[in-house]
């Protein structure tokens, strides 16, 4: 006598599964399982950087915590360091910004980069989902054009949104 299906059960399981939408019971537990397993589909840093938002969204949401936009007071609690830099052909604004805030998430923040040169200064605005504790620093960093050899750039924090702990 012969058993069949024993050994076709766990790959048919496995795609129901995924086609489902159950297959998120396998899938990553915490923002650094996220990247970890999946950080060998990418090859570029431009790739490196989406899957890095695309994770800390997925797992930042998982409080549920209404995100709203922070007040003076909170907003002079963030400081931060960054600069222009060349990454495989793209041109970035990237650093890090602290919280120093005692109470607060910080879950978005809009910065304004100004690149003064010869012609005069070219301002933008560019926003960056974050998620950074009271008390603790996190990376950021958003693409930007290339205004020439002889710009300088500066940057200062617009406003920022987050949650109450």
């Amino acid at each position: 006598m012969k058993i069949r299906g024993i050994f076709t059960a766990p790959p048919l399981l496995a795609i129901f599964l995924s086609v489902t939408g159950c297959g998120e019971l396998l899938g990553p537990s915490s923002y650094n399982d996220c990247v970890l397993k999946n950080i060998g589909k990418v090859s570029t840093d431009k790739a490196v950087n989406l899957l890095s938002k695309t994770c800390r969204a997925k797992f930042s949401s998982l409080g549920s915590h209404e995100s709203a936009s922070l007040n003076s007071s909170q907003i002079r609690n963030i400081q931060g360091k960054a600069g222009f830099d060349e990454v495989a052909g793209s041109y970035y604004y990237m650093g890090f910004i602290y919280n120093a805030n005692t109470d607060v998430t910080v879950t978005e923040i809009t910065i304004r980069i100004t690149a003064t040169t010869k012609s005069g200064d070219i301002v933008r605005d560019y926003n960056d989902t974050v998620t950074v504790k009271p008390l603790s620093m996190a990376d950021f960093m958003v693409e930007i054009p290339n205004e020439g050899d002889d710009a300088s750039y500066s940057w200062r924090l617009l406003s920022a949104q987050g949650y109450s702990i």
